[in-house]
């Protein structure tokens, strides 16, 4: 005869294996926790080192603020960013907030530089500074670059206009004179030193334009 205490002994042993698979789930997820916390760090280390060798790289640098600025002018016009005036208070504030803290960030970093360039003397520049001057020297160099070559592309432009103008005048006078009538001593030397001033003008330009 089965006893009631035999039924609960049973129901006992039963329990025993699903305590265990409990156990089993809770140390597993600890372990994906852990692995998961690692491969955060690992990425941000490795996000940290590609940032210290863009910084160290003058052209790299500045062809990643580029980009930087391509993606926040193509977000800002696909509405993703919106102004402060459109937002509500709340993120005004919190938006507001964050500008507080990086302007205390950048004014406690700059005023540490200061500290230590104050502090160097007339000692050799250190890694930092010697980067920042390369970058300034070659921004100033290619903005200059590109100022010269536009410079020169206007010049053309016009002094290609000016050629076929003129051109244009010449021939417009040339048939006419063929057209008309032989014009009287006053009116032939009128023309000719037109069109010898005109032939002039059209050979000046031309030597321009090759130049």
């Amino acid at each position: 005869m089965i006893t009631l205490r035999f039924l609960w002994r049973q129901k006992k042993v039963q329990r025993v294996p699903l305590q265990s698979t409990k156990k089993k789930k809770k140390i597993t997820k600890k372990m994906s926790t852990v692995d998961s916390d690692r491969q955060r760090e690992m990425a941000r280390e490795r996000k940290r080192r590609q940032r210290e060798r863009i910084k160290a790289d003058a052209m790299m640098y500045q062809r990643e603020k580029e980009k930087e600025r391509e993606r926040y002018q193509k977000r800002k016009l696909e509405g993703k960013l919106k102004p402060i005036s459109e937002r509500s208070k709340r993120e005004q504030r919190k938006q507001r907030k964050m500008w507080r803290k990086n302007n205390h960030t950048y004014q406690a970093k700059k005023k540490l530089n200061k500290n230590n360039t104050e502090g160097l003397g007339d000692a050799q520049p250190s890694v930092s500074i010697k980067i920042k001057l390369g970058r300034k020297k070659v921004l100033s160099t290619r903005s200059k670059t590109s100022n010269l070559l536009l410079k020169e592309r206007h010049l053309r432009k016009r002094q290609e206009k000016m050629t076929v103008k003129w051109k244009n005048k010449y021939f417009y006078l040339k048939n006419k004179v063929k057209n008309n009538e032989p014009p009287t001593p006053k009116k032939a030397v009128e023309k000719r030193l037109l069109r010898e001033e005109i032939q002039e003008k059209l050979r000046r330009n031309y030597s321009l334009a090759k130049f």
